[in-house]
């Protein structure tokens, strides 16, 4: 029997925001949130299935690319929504997913009926993987998630950014139309959620879409997922004491993204892919270090190239990553990959209209890089995934950068849905690989050492 938990928030949040807002906003979190359900481990036994169900991808390319399918989640169920697996995140053995409801558009501002969950997974074994934890949450959704190990504490706290329905929330903030950054931390010891310390953190906007860890602090993006003009940038630390910093100068943030090459512990090059209008996408980009408790970040952002005259897909996000090959300097231009629908992929490029089309095989919602492979992994719409080459891949002569190696192949059978529909994938401790497939679950695959 499912064990519902009902916790409720120390009191209102009552800050005052705007557009005009200044550096030094202190906007606290609430502590506590009510609306919580937390589940027994009973109630997660058989949702999730074992698998060995192997596959390869060769195509043209001398070296031959095996898969095995390891195992398979199933969505999530809320009565009266329909649930999709929307963003994944691995952190060691772990791997968070987050789901939302398809029940109403995002520019609805959280006003429409909202349930989302973060489900938590566990490589416990070779090739074996455990249901160890998930939480609901009855009026709000979540779109994208991050994680940090907190060690002295046992717990990974995992930050979830999406949107909640503002009349249940009852929010006093100028501006606030739905968007929020939930925290809960993870007892990794016990392997289970701990619902108490549910920490919310409203924003201005519709929904705050994506979120990343840089310079010892958390950077995420709003907006409301058809270029309007109310997104923006925070800047917060993890106990989500405070709005740092913001910038307001984004139009509908849609992703944010750290160079993984020069990242450290106190110092990161951030950038931010913004929808401006229906058919114009901009990517800036910051830098931040840490200096006690504060980042030098001036709060503003640097314009780094755009591109007008695309066909933008309404409500759903967009896609950064960062594929640098070996050899190449952390220029983003050569090494920043977006991806914003039905037009595929694109190099970043620098200047107007500098983004430079690198391949177009169905629409992308996500990509995911494998620095030790150097192979591109395409989330191709309902065609499941593609892989490509990327300038590193030692597939022989007949291999070009960007060239098509081959394409995942569904798992078979007849407990696995017919879709393979790939929202977000993350690769995780070198072979390990999971696909957030919207409505048809997770699936879990390792990759054979070549």
């Amino acid at each position: 029997m499912k064990k519902i938990m009902y916790f409720l928030a120390a009191g209102l949040f009552l800050a005052s925001c705007s557009r005009d807002v200044s550096d030094d906003t202190t906007q606290g979190a609430v502590e506590g949130r009510s609306n919580v359900f937390h589940f027994s481990q009973s109630d997660l036994d058989g949702m999730l299935t074992q698998m060995n169900q192997s596959f390869n991808v060769s195509a043209k390319a001398a070296t031959q690319l095996n898969y095995t399918y390891r195992a398979y989640a199933e969505p999530v169920t809320i009565p009266g929504h329909t649930m999709a697996a929307s963003a994944i995140f691995a952190i060691d053995d772990m791997v968070f997913v987050t789901w939302h409801s398809n029940a109403g558009p995002v520019v609805a501002g959280a006003s429409s009926s909202l349930s989302g969950s973060i489900c938590a997974y566990k490589l416990s074994g070779i090739g074996q993987y455990t249901f160890t934890d998930r939480v609901d949450f009855s009026d709000a959704d979540y779109h994208e998630v991050t994680a940090h190990r907190n060690s002295l504490e046992g717990n990974i706290e995992v930050f979830a950014v999406g949107q909640r329905n503002v009349a249940q929330s009852g929010y006093l903030l100028n501006g606030h139309n739905g968007a929020v950054v939930t925290r809960i931390d993870y007892d990794y010891i016990n392997d289970e959620f701990n619902e108490t310390s549910v920490k919310e953190l409203p924003l201005p906007g519709v929904s705050a879409n994506d979120i990343v860890a840089g310079a010892a602090h958390l950077y995420c993006v709003t907006g409301d997922g058809e270029g309007g003009s109310d997104g923006a940038v925070y800047e917060f630390d993890r106990s989500m004491s405070q709005v740092k910093k913001v910038n307001n100068s984004i139009n509908d943030g849609q992703a944010i993204v750290a160079d993984e090459t020069t990242q450290t512990s106190s110092a990161s090059d951030l950038y931010i892919l913004d929808r401006v209008g229906a058919d114009r996408y901009r990517i800036h980009s910051m830098s931040t270090s840490l200096a006690g408790d504060n980042t030098t970040w001036a709060s503003s952002v640097n314009f780094v190239s755009d591109l007008s005259g695309v066909t933008a897909i309404d409500d759903e996000r967009a896609d950064l990553t960062w594929a640098q090959h070996a050899a190449g300097a952390s220029d983003p231009s050569d090494s920043l990959i977006v991806s914003f629908g039905f037009n595929g992929i694109y190099r970043a490029g620098t200047g107007a209209n500098g983004m430079t089309n690198v391949k177009n095989i169905g629409p992308c919602l996500s990509t995911a890089y494998d620095a030790n492979l150097a192979v591109l992994y395409y989330a191709d719409g309902d065609d499941g995934v593609s892989v490509l080459a990327m300038e590193d891949f030692e597939g022989g002569a007949l291999i070009s950068t960007y060239d098509i190696i081959g394409q995942f192949a569904p798992p078979t059978g007849g407990i696995f849905p017919a879709s393979f529909l790939i929202k977000e994938m993350t690769i995780y401790q070198t072979r390990h690989m999971a696909l957030a497939a919207a409505e048809a679950g997770v699936y879990f695959i390792q990759r054979d050492k070549i």
